[in-house]
């Protein structure tokens, strides 16, 4: 996306367009790393998580406005409260969300209302959840790093090659001026030759 915006809106002639650039590259770049380097000290402390205040955040969540929360939480990652279904022990009973054919209860009319039980609890499969999410954010953030590395070497040695190549043209252009000059000063004793070789 960086790429298009600097083929689409940029004009490279320009050696302030390309400092700008390299500005807003490098700022994308610290941002990057930054989110990187979370994500990775996110990882390591993902297992930290202190289990008494999940287990109380579990009581009040179950049988309160949070319970479609668990439910969805059950039938998407197919586990069951906590530690596993003997966490319901103090409810009345076990909601559907844990059976494992619970979305396939409401089609079939034989199955009356018997169901597999997820017998995992959802600690380890959320832990586990989110370690592979913030890995993958780790892994992304490196990349557009590395890319953005690329692209601000690209640029650097794009606006070092305009640098000697204005230079370079300015060189030449002296060089012509003094040239020309020096011609001019010749042409009197050019004259002056011609003469004394065309005299008898």
């Amino acid at each position: 996306m960086v790429a298009w915006c600097a083929w689409q809106f940029l004009d490279f002639t320009s050696r302030g367009q390309v400092i700008i650039f390299s500005i807003a590259l490098i700022i994308a770049t610290a941002v990057n790393t930054s989110a990187g380097i979370w994500a990775l000290v996110k990882h390591e402390q993902v297992d930290i998580l202190p289990r008494t205040h999940l287990e109380r955040f579990f009581d009040v969540g179950a049988s309160s406005d949070d319970k479609l929360l668990w439910d969805r939480m059950h039938s998407k990652l197919r586990c069951c409260g906590i530690n596993g279904p003997e966490d319901y022990r103090s409810q009345d009973a076990i909601p559907w969300s844990c059976c494992e054919t619970a979305s396939s209860l409401e089609n079939s009319s034989d199955s009356k209302g018997a169901c597999t039980i997820h017998a995992r609890g959802c600690y380890h499969v959320v832990i586990n959840r989110t370690r592979s999410i913030l890995l993958h954010i780790f892994l992304l953030a490196l990349c557009t790093v590395l890319l953005q590395v690329c692209f601000i070497v690209c640029t650097t040695c794009y606006a070092r090659a305009c640098k000697d190549r204005v230079k370079r043209r300015k060189d030449i252009m002296i060089a012509a001026q003094a040239l020309v000059q020096e011609s001019k000063g010749m042409e009197p004793h050019n004259r002056f030759l011609n003469a004394r070789l065309q005299s008898p």
